[in-house]
């Protein structure tokens, strides 16, 4: 065998397990990781090639000793590849979030995780738009005010149709001045649904007002690039991923019927461990001294909300939402116990506010509405981030007052 493939044959096994090597260690911010130990493989498999004296041997030896690693590294690419394209192939097909493209704009997201018209949710039907509320209708009644709320699962709720703050606040402004609340909640979208949302559906109701429902937990974020060296990149382990994560939740059959009839079920949504997992990854957005990718994060939300401030115009609000470690002690104690003085825990607020009041956007927080009431008893559903039947009322009541006539 000739000097080159052998040295070709290196460099595809070293490329391969230094790939395999970052999704396993480092998925998240994988580039540098990547880099150096493909490098480090190549270079420490090379060297003898480069050595003149010793060739034959070390060329004779290192062709044995990589007949296993070219089949793993064969077989390895074989299937992701095989894999992925069966999975690309069945999104193409089908709309069920499961296959979601993990690199997909906003479109597809929306198309993605949009609910099925007439479907039951929380109690109520879905309706011709896969949105969780009554039917929209272009023509409104004279000297009724319209708003149109953009929101994520918080505007979709794990509580009754009737307990929704979106629900509850239609009816409190309605009270007070005919009003009507068009809710365009759907789950697992941000800012940058948000934007499209307004484009492409939104904006065709003509309202006299947009509140846009901006959750602290996880909607400060930028969209991730699609690339191989991001293992969630891929369907392949995207998919396995959201399928371990489902059997983290412990709701049980019965506990989804009773949600789809109106009840709210007393147990937890996930098992503590991956709740937890999910409040750890989300508190890292208060830490005083950020990394690269909250940065990013806060620079691509701050863009896409310029954005979304220049179209809506005038007629924009915004409410910001906490995340639970915010308003329950007990939880962020458990979270950051040991390194409190590395966390700013109601920094996102303030850098949310300074920007809305430097765009001149009115801008409600909840948090300390949430925390005094927190006081009285949870406000959030047992490990779920979500607001129970309390929470809605507390949130609804404070728009209210904000929004009145």
């Amino acid at each position: 065998m000739s000097r080159w493939p052998l040295a070709l044959r290196v460099v595809f096994d070293a490329l391969v397990f230094a790939l395999v090597l970052v999704w396993i260690v480092q998925p998240d911010s994988p580039t540098a990781l990547f880099r150096n130990a493909a490098l480090a493989l190549i270079a420490a498999a090379l060297l003898p090639l480069a050595v003149r004296p010793w060739r034959p041997a070390w060329s004779a030896g290192l062709r044995r000793a990589l007949r296993l690693p070219d089949l793993l590294a064969f077989c390895s690419v074989l299937l992701v590849g095989a894999c992925e394209l069966a999975l690309r192939a069945a999104s193409s097909f089908s709309d069920s979030p499961l296959l979601a493209p993990p690199d997909a704009n906003a479109q597809e997201r929306i198309a993605q995780w949009r609910g099925r018209p007439g479907a039951v949710l929380n109690g109520r039907p879905l309706n011709a738009l896969g949105l969780p509320d009554d039917d929209f209708v272009l023509e409104r009644a004279p000297g009724t005010r319209r708003i149109v709320a953009l929101g994520d699962s918080f505007a979709v709720g794990v509580v009754p149709y009737a307990d929704n703050f979106l629900t509850l606040l239609d009816e409190r402004l309605d009270a007070a001045a005919p009003t009507e609340v068009d809710n365009f909640g759907i789950v697992s979208t941000g800012p940058e649904d948000y934007l499209y949302l307004w484009r492409t559906e939104a904006r065709r109701y003509a309202p006299d007002l947009v509140l846009v429902c901006l959750f602290v937990g996880n909607d400060i974020r930028a969209p991730r690039e699609s690339s191989l060296l991001h293992r969630d990149s891929l369907l392949a382990f995207a998919v396995p991923g959201r399928l371990l994560r489902l059997g983290h939740q412990t709701e049980s059959p019965s506990a989804a019927a009773a949600t789809e009839a109106g009840v709210v079920p007393d147990a937890p949504s996930f098992d503590e461990a991956a709740y937890l997992a999910v409040e750890r990854d989300r508190v890292e957005l208060c830490l005083r001294q950020p990394g690269k990718k909250t940065l990013r994060a806060w620079d691509t939300t701050r863009s896409i909300l310029q954005d979304l401030v220049a179209e809506v115009g005038p007629g924009l609000r915004v409410v910001l939402i906490p995340d639970e470690y915010q308003v329950d002690d007990a939880l962020w104690a458990e979270l950051v116990g040991g390194r409190e003085a590395e966390f700013d825990r109601d920094d996102p607020q303030r850098r949310l506010a300074a920007l809305f009041a430097e765009w001149q956007v009115p801008c409600l927080d909840l948090l300390p509405t949430l925390r005094a009431a927190q006081a009285d008893g949870p406000v959030y559903a047992p490990r779920d981030t979500h607001w129970n039947v309390a929470g809605n009322r507390v949130a609804a009541q404070a728009l209210a007052e904000w929004l009145g006539p």
